[in-house]
């Protein structure tokens, strides 16, 4: 193993063990008492190797890999989600407070809430609306980065031994293209945030 894939395998973290959770649920009426170990055995270290040549790999840690990927890959979207809809939810109530903090006081007694904003929208040009062509092409263009994007994942994997007929491709790079997917979906919801109504981040 590399020094450079030494230092990368330093910074991944400990991560629950979903299979050991699933195994702690089964047997539980069988557990004692709850102890710091039971805590332990939820919780899976790195394996040992990173990006290993994958055809060299004992049972025991093709085993350890499955376990601990498995579990990042699992969790990964989960905390993606729950950062997500956090972004959307502070949004949502920032603009909310902003419309309510532009409406005349007069208007909240008659129950009539409109914006104060200058009703001569005569001078401003009407928003763009992309027509059904310039969507379409936008979609073949991210479907074919994406194909590309996947196809090189494969490319890289075959020379370094990281692709083999029992596993499939490498659990790093599996993670690898879930984190590209992850981002893209933050990078979104982001955009989103900034530029939708308060109406669009309700849902």
């Amino acid at each position: 193993e590399s020094p450079k894939t030494m230092g990368i395998r330093s910074c991944l973290p400990r991560v629950p063990n979903i299979f050991q959770l699933a195994r702690l649920l089964k047997h539980l009426n069988q557990l004692p008492g709850y102890s710091q170990d039971h805590v332990n055995v939820l919780l899976i270290s790195p394996p040992a190797s990173f990006l290993p040549v994958l055809h060299d790999l004992d049972a025991r840690e093709i085993h350890a890999r499955r376990e601990y990927w498995l579990s990042l890959l699992v969790i990964s979207p989960l905390a993606t989600v729950l950062v997500c809809e956090a972004l959307r939810f502070a949004a949502l109530r920032c603009k909310q407070s902003s419309v309510r903090r532009n409406v005349r006081p007069e208007s909240v007694e008659a129950g009539d809430f409109q914006p104060l904003i200058s009703s001569d929208t005569s001078a401003k040009p009407e928003a763009h609306q992309p027509d059904d062509k310039t969507l379409q092409m936008d979609f073949v263009a991210v479907n074919v980065v994406y194909h590309v994007f996947c196809f090189s994942l494969v490319v890289i994997a075959l020379p370094m031994g990281l692709l083999s007929v029992e596993s499939g491709v490498a659990w790093e790079l599996w993670f690898l293209w879930q984190s590209v997917l992850m981002m893209s979906h933050l990078l979104q919801t982001g955009i989103r945030c900034c530029k939708a109504p308060p109406e669009g981040l309700a849902v």
